[in-house]
């Protein structure tokens, strides 16, 4: 009776780290923009043989005017291929008209679709002096 509760012991922790495997690496990504206004972009590099995936926003806050020290309504971010001047895989704005009434834009897709493939990628933010933005993903 011993033998068979250890074998269905050792089954069961087999299982379970074939799921955890499976899951993927738990990863964050961030970008911000400081106190004296300039940016402090993330990296993110997908390793040969991996794909970054199950993106899911967790913080993006606006900041202040980097003149006026006003509250900024609008905010962003994006990730690029490489450098800031490379090709954007992701883009997200949020943008308040005068109405009060804001509005979100995705043009390259959901976050949650992105699947990024091996190579290097910068994250940047929008949005004034302390303007944030954090991410998590998945490798796989």
């Amino acid at each position: 009776m011993l033998v068979m509760k250890n074998i269905m012991l050792v089954a069961c922790m087999a299982i379970l780290a074939l799921f955890l495997v499976g899951a993927g690496q738990a990863e964050s990504i961030e970008a911000a923009i400081d106190n004296d206004c300039y940016p402090n972009p993330g990296t993110l590099t997908v390793p040969a043989g991996q794909t970054a995936t199950n993106f899911a926003l967790q913080v993006l806050s606006a900041g202040v005017n980097c003149y006026t020290g006003a509250a900024i309504e609008d905010k962003g971010w994006f990730i690029a291929i490489g450098d800031a001047n490379g090709k954007r895989v992701y883009e997200y704005s949020y943008n308040v008209a005068l109405s009060g009434e804001g509005k979100k834009q995705e043009p390259y897709g959901p976050l949650s679709a992105l699947s990024l493939n091996q190579g290097d990628y910068v994250i940047y933010v929008d949005g004034g002096k302390g303007a944030h933005v954090l991410a998590d993903y998945a490798l796989i």
